[in-house]
């Protein structure tokens, strides 16, 4: 593991969950009219590019052994669900409800960085968690209306993330971020194509949809490397809990770009898991669990 840097950390993350929202933003739009799978290919295979471009700059090597190492690969396959997951949910769902859901991710984190990293996490943290899955639950309410295949996607996305993220700290250090950003886009790309293949194919964008399709890339190029550094700095347990400013972007997204007014069940839900994590989160820099 890399030596801790909290501050760079933070900020990193930060900066990782604003540009996330502005990347559903634009996926979300591209998806009115596209396929999601032709989305997802040709998003990722852009950022593929892109970031190869940046590897080559940056004399960096594309191929490395670290490259093959049971971390890296965990990584990527966790990409590849929970991205794909993100995809539908966007397509399917309101972008507000989505990212309420991902806030469990955070949670989600905290509790597999206890079980499988041996990080602290005390009973209080613990209780902290459990309440904040409940909030989870308040949002979607199962055994209602409410729980419904883009909510299932968003779940999906959740834990896959989570997974991600833990993921990363267990990659060796001779593996670069830029490296390790990049292999994590590629890894989606064939698997982009083979759902394309899957759900009937799809056609060659128009120059608006080719804007949105841009406009996603680079955000997400963003996006990933933020976040990628952000948990390579870090404990997973410190960093994490900051991904909730991601749901304030949301909202605002939702609110000025897709007029969309979420009920007060799913606020009362997405303020209880935002405030368990808060509790997660403050409980860190004092070094008690």
């Amino acid at each position: 593991m890399t030596p801790s840097r909290p501050l760079p950390a933070i900020g990193l993350m930060v900066l990782a969950m604003a540009a996330f929202a502005v990347t559903d933003m634009f996926i979300k739009l591209a998806t009115q009219t596209l396929p999601p799978a032709e989305v997802l290919l040709l998003i990722c295979a852009g950022g593929a590019a892109a970031f190869s471009v940046i590897l080559v700059v940056a004399r960096q090597p594309l191929i490395a052994p670290a490259l093959m190492s049971r971390g890296v690969m965990l990584r990527n396959g966790a990409e590849i669900a929970g991205t794909t997951c993100m995809i539908f949910a966007l397509a399917l769902t309101p972008i507000s409800l989505v990212a309420a859901i991902n806030q469990a991710t955070p949670l989600i984190v905290t509790l597999g960085a206890a079980l499988f990293l041996r990080e602290r996490v005390g009973p209080r943290r613990w209780l902290a968690i459990f309440i904040g899955l409940a909030g989870v639950l308040l949002m979607i309410r199962p055994g209602g209306s409410g729980v419904t295949a883009g909510v299932l996607f968003s779940i999906g996305s959740a834990i896959f993330m989570a997974l991600r993220d833990l993921a990363t700290r267990l990659v060796p250090p001779a593996a670069t971020t830029l490296q390790v950003a990049t292999w994590g886009v590629a890894s989606l790309v064939p698997v982009g194509a083979v759902l394309l293949a899957l759900t009937g194919g799809g056609r060659v964008p128009d120059l608006t949809e080719t804007g949105l399709l841009a406009a996603a890339t680079l955000a997400l190029l963003v996006a990933y490397y933020a976040l990628t550094a952000s948990v390579r700095l870090a404990e997973v347990s410190l960093v994490i809990p900051y991904r909730y400013s991601r749901i304030l972007f949301a909202l605002l997204v939702g609110l000025t770009v897709f007029g969309e007014r979420p009920d007060m069940l799913t606020l009362l839900g997405a303020a209880i898991v935002v405030g368990s994590g808060l509790f997660v989160m403050l409980r860190v820099p004092r070094g008690r669990p």
